[in-house]
């Protein structure tokens, strides 16, 4: 999805605002009156409220609610905050825009992957389809003349992995961009692919050291992989999602009895062979739960103000965690006793990608694009000492989607590559 906007001026110098939390984000209107404010579900997601845009009249505000990934809403709500008109959910958008008589036209992904079709809602409910774009297409505006300000885009995606030395990256893309899910300690990866090729609920493929290509185990959009990489825990579906250990050999996949659920935040495995899931029960934030090794009788082991992301965030001997905090710090949780203390050396402008193998330090990368270097840092004292710095084989001016790191310091990270072309569309509507 493209970048949102967090704020839109008014020809009356009135400006919709959208304010960051670390948990959760507020839609203000005009700046300084708050609206709406969305809890932040996801380990792995910044916003819940995107793209807001406000009608012409000054009477409604638009935006795009994405709490959960498989069911994105376009919400319209009034100067109150009063729901005024939801239209039916998708799993991706690309950007939203008010016509000069009031009606929001909304560009989304459709189930294929390979089209763009943009809606039209008023504000009475009423829904219909302006017009099908080939690929992908991003609505940026639309003129007091009726004119679309629209790009065309093409996004390229790639997956490379590194070894612990100092040898040039693997290519491991596949198709039309998967992205890197889980690494095991053996270089057998997880792969999650979505769009034209991975189907309407996304594809989990499996692709194991020393294979030409990677093979197929289940439907979904999130995934992890066991220690000893013999079973996946795989989300599929939305509202509510199925969670279902699956094997990456024989095996009969078993779906998970997880009670009400509204969605899963994140999703590991404990060294013994326990899955670890974050869940999102309705009216609730989301709590860390270890379930038994046959994913049964789960039971929270982790305070609710912590929320673990990323991949191999358990230690090697199973006692510790990598979590943040309610305000963003990088902190180790001892399971025991649930007791935890921020990591020194590692800011909130670092992203923890994997334990090293020793259990006493952590891989960190730092969240800047230019960056892209990877050190290694003591849990006890903070000590960085740098390890590897990423080379993509492309340009990756966007920085990386996701990286992971194994416990031997072998790296797996997947980026973007993106070209746009601008155009004015005249004649819609």
């Amino acid at each position: 999805m493209p970048a949102g906007a967090h704020w839109r001026w008014r020809p009356d110098g009135s400006m919709a605002v959208v304010r960051d939390g670390m948990r959760r984000q507020t839609l203000e209107y005009p700046a300084g009156h708050a609206i709406v404010e969305l809890s932040i579900l996801r380990s792995d997601a910044t916003f819940s409220i995107a793209n807001p845009r406000v009608s012409p009249s000054g009477e409604y505000v638009a935006f795009f609610d994405c709490r959960d990934r498989n069911a994105m809403k376009l919400s319209i709500v009034d100067r109150a905050g009063k729901a005024v008109e939801t239209a039916p959910p998708f799993t991706d958008w690309w950007g939203l825009a008010w016509t000069p008589s009031n009606e929001v036209w909304y560009a989304v992904e459709d189930s294929t992957g390979n089209q763009t079709p943009i809606y039209g809602l008023d504000v009475r409910g009423r829904r219909r389809l302006v017009y099908r774009a080939p690929g992908y297409l991003t609505l940026h505006d639309i003129s007091s003349g009726g004119d679309v300000l629209a790009s065309f885009d093409r996004y390229v995606g790639h997956t490379e992995l590194v070894d612990a030395t100092d040898a040039a990256p693997v290519d491991r893309t596949w198709r039309d961009g998967a992205t890197v899910a889980a690494l095991a300690a053996d270089r057998t990866m997880l792969l999650r692919l979505r769009g034209g090729s991975g189907g309407l609920n996304g594809s989990i493929y499996l692709w194991r050291p020393g294979e030409d290509q990677p093979i197929r185990i289940a439907e979904g959009d999130e995934a992890a992989l066991s220690r000893d990489g013999s079973k996946a825990l795989v989300v599929s579906g939305a509202a509510p999602p199925t969670v279902t250990i699956v094997p990456t050999g024989a095996g009969i996949p078993q779906a998970l009895d997880l009670g009400k659920i509204e969605s899963v935040a994140w999703v590991g495995w404990h060294p013994d062979g326990r899955p670890v899931l974050s869940l999102v029960r309705p009216g609730s934030a989301p709590v860390v739960y270890a379930l038994t090794p046959e994913g049964r009788d789960p039971v929270a082991i982790l305070p609710p103000e912590l929320q673990p992301s990323g991949a191999n965030q358990i230690s090697p001997d199973g006692s510790r965690i990598v979590a943040t905090d309610s305000t963003g710090r990088s902190v180790v949780c001892t399971l025991a006793s649930r007791a935890y203390q921020p990591i020194p050396g590692v800011s909130t402008t670092d992203r923890v990608i994997g334990w090293a193998a020793d259990g006493a330090s952590l891989f960190v990368i730092s969240s800047q694009p230019q960056a892209m270097q990877v050190d290694r840092v003591s849990v006890s004292t903070g000590r960085r000492t740098p390890w590897k710095t990423v080379r993509p084989a492309h340009a990756a001016v966007t920085g990386l989607a996701r990286i992971v790191a194994a416990p031997d310091g072998h790296l797996v990270y997947s980026y973007y590559n993106q070209r746009s072309e601008l155009y004015v569309i005249q004649g819609l509507k």
